[in-house]
């Protein structure tokens, strides 16, 4: 039988599901076999391992099921992959992409499951014949569908993060409306996404925050970010945001501070910069390609340290 094709944005979960339903011989251990070569395989929901095995399978390369079909965009478009790790590990299956995304030490716990929103669901049934799981849906923080405002499903899944079996969602039912903060934010993030595919930022995005943050007054004329003040804005701004399913940890926005000042080289989890910069752009995902015009204070030092270095390299000569 002729392979799948995969539809736009369907996750690699969704689309070895429907071919094992649709090609399969049988046991999922022979769907695994005939994909990955080996009779095993954990197929994560947005950062899957081992997508060399598919090139070529549904007529697509395997860069292009790394770049159109999972979340590695969105991770490396926020600093994941700065020496190629992560792209490694979800090509060759060398090593754990959750590991390398950093998502163990990010402290934040969401629901692990397989997302999909119940009325797109149907459409698809309706249009297709088949429902499908939409890679914008899988995006860590994301709970509502920004096309129909209700609450998503989730197909739970074990063993941290990673799930064996091959199923798709049978007999959905609508769930209630998301609070419109969700759902704008759900938005955003799909346009976010969309963006980290052909944007790629030329370095750190603390020059952007900061530039936006100066035109918003919470940077002083000595170039500090006036943190008690940004907190108490961001505290107001998602006053109606439900805090829950892995949120907790960052409802107290304790997480600024590595985001913003980048002193530590900490990398932030993405969910982390969608939720600042969702409120920081308010919800225009295209100031992300926003060229700063301002000089911030870790740039200034660093030139500095350059400076004086200079000078003293000048001196021994």
């Amino acid at each position: 039988m002729i392979e799948p094709q995969p539809m736009d944005n369907e996750t690699v979960f969704s689309w070895v599901t429907r071919y094992h339903l649709r090609v399969g011989a049988g046991a999922e251990k022979n769907t695994y076999q005939a994909l990955f070569n080996k009779e095993k395989v954990r197929v994560n929901a947005y950062l899957p391992n081992a997508l060399n095995f598919l090139d070529s399978r549904g007529k697509l390369s395997a860069k292009q099921w790394l770049n159109d079909h999972t979340l590695y965009p969105l991770f490396k478009f926020f600093g994941h992959d700065a020496k190629g790790k992560l792209s490694n590990a979800m090509l060759t299956d060398a090593g754990s992409a959750i590991s390398h995304a950093h998502i163990p030490h990010s402290k934040l716990s969401f629901l692990y499951g397989h997302k999909i929103c119940p009325v797109c669901a149907q459409d698809s049934r309706n249009k297709l014949g088949f429902a499908y799981y939409d890679i914008r849906l899988q995006i860590p923080g994301v709970a509502a569908c920004p096309e129909h405002g209700c609450y998503l499903h989730y197909t739970r899944c074990g063993d941290y993060a990673l799930d064996w079996h091959l199923t798709l969602p049978r007999g959905l039912q609508s769930q209630s409306s998301g609070q419109p903060i969700e759902v704008q934010f759900a938005r955003f993030c799909f346009d976010v996404l969309a963006l980290s595919k052909t944007h790629n930022p030329t370095g750190s995005l603390i020059p952007i925050y900061r530039q936006v943050l100066s035109e918003k007054g919470f940077i002083t004329r000595h170039q500090h970010i006036r943190m008690q003040f940004l907190v108490l804005a961001l505290t107001q701004f998602y006053q109606d945001f439900p805090f829950e399913k892995g949120w907790e940890l960052a409802s107290d926005f304790h997480f600024l501070g590595a985001l913003l000042r980048g002193k530590s080289q900490t990398v932030c989890h993405p969910a982390k910069h969608l939720l600042f910069a969702f409120w920081l752009f308010e919800g225009d995902a295209s100031r992300y390609c926003l060229i700063p015009t301002q000089e911030t204070d870790e740039q200034a030092k660093s030139k500095k340290v350059d400076k004086d270095e200079s000078n003293v390299i000048a001196l021994l000569k």
